[in-house]
């Protein structure tokens, strides 16, 4: 049975958030979701199964164990949390936070600037190229083309299933913003995804879509920054958007690129965005 105790606060074995809690006993961190242990001297620990390298390694090369299904998990939920934690990168503005207590709402809002970001990680995707990892002693994934594809559309989709009418609610009741607020489903990329991809691949995609039909004004990518061989690679920032009116440049970081997905529909010359249209040849 649970003990009132003094309020205590230690960071998450897991995401390293900071935890509070009032009472012994069981409770989850709002941040990553790790379940945890509240004990009577205030201590918080976890209270989840804890991995061994073999439940690694079998995660690494796509072993399916018992063990390596909790790493997946656990994986997941640190680079989702990590992703969160980088969005504010590819803004000039603060975002706030959205409790992720709040079931199935988006991750962030700024009422002043009304914009409302939901962040999806980039994980690994592709399956283990077993001659390269033989080659190189660590696992490699062949990504391909599709799946690349699948993974870009995964964005759109993940946005309009915490755009609904309970939402739309949410944020102008709770939160104080103002109906026609911006929508922005977000990409924060990993090297592993980028690697594979170039702005005309992800512009080819895009542009295949109709944003309304997922209820967002714009896609934001951030490539999260990477290093190898004393070379660095990504920190880029691509806003996706079809309407320039439901887009504020000024709230995004000030070396983000802007694509208007109109002027890449094919046959298609519609965009009123002078700089679009001069950066792809479509006026003299």
């Amino acid at each position: 049975m649970s003990k009132e105790i003094p309020e205590t606060s230690r960071p998450c074995p897991n995401c390293r958030n900071n935890v509070v809690a009032r009472r012994t006993g069981n409770i989850k961190c709002k941040m990553c979701g790790m379940k945890l242990t509240v004990t009577p001297d205030g201590g918080i620990l976890s209270n989840e199964y804890e991995p061994t390298i073999e439940d690694v390694m079998a995660h690494s090369y796509e072993i399916e164990t018992d063990g390596s299904k909790w790493w997946s998990g656990h994986v997941n939920r640190i680079i989702g949390a990590q992703c969160e934690s980088e969005a504010h990168f590819a803004f000039s503005i603060p975002l706030e936070h959205i409790p992720d207590n709040e079931h199935n709402k988006p991750d962030f809002f700024n009422s002043e600037h009304r914009i409302v970001v939901e962040v999806y990680a980039g994980v690994d995707i592709g399956r283990i190229d077993s001659n390269l990892t033989d080659i190189t002693g660590i696992p490699v994934r062949q990504v391909k083309k599709y799946e690349l594809h699948h993974h870009l559309m995964e964005v759109l989709r993940h946005a309009k299933d915490k755009m609904n009418q309970d939402t739309l609610e949410y944020c102008l009741q709770k939160h104080g913003m103002e109906e026609g607020f911006t929508y922005l489903a977000m990409y924060v990329m990993e090297y592993s995804i980028y690697a594979f991809l170039t702005k005309e691949m992800m512009i080819d995609v895009y542009s295949e879509c109709i944003l309304e039909d997922y209820y967002v004004d714009g896609i934001v990518v951030y490539q999260h920054p990477a290093g190898f061989n004393n070379e660095s690679f990504g920190g880029d920032v691509f806003v996706f958007y079809e309407d320039e009116s439901r887009i504020d440049r000024k709230v995004f970081a000030k070396h983000a690129e802007f694509i208007c997905l109109k002027d890449h529909r094919k046959g298609q010359v519609n965009c009123t965005d002078l700089d679009c249209r001069i950066s792809n040849n479509s006026i003299d």
